[in-house]
């Protein structure tokens, strides 16, 4: 972690989440993400099921908003 970075900076935390055939266990994953308060967070999920099947679950969907809701950047990659 660079030093210069702390909760009261607005350094951007990239969190990288990869998604598996568990839409429950990811949607529980994103919201104790955004359960966190640091000031500045990216989430980016990569949906490796076929057909990105995991992000069309609906926990996950909501979870997803739950992020947006709560103002952290939310990137899908399929």
């Amino acid at each position: 972690m660079n030093t210069a970075c702390s909760t009261s900076t607005r350094c951007t935390l990239d969190v990288l989440v990869p998604a598996g055939a568990r839409p429950g266990a990811l949607a529980m994953a994103l919201v104790s993400i955004g359960a966190q308060n640091w000031p500045a967070l990216r989430v980016v999920v990569a949906d490796r099921t076929p057909g990105a099947a995991t992000l069309r679950q609906p926990d996950v969907i909501a979870a997803l908003r739950y992020l947006q809701a709560r103002g952290v950047k939310v990137n899908t990659w399929q």
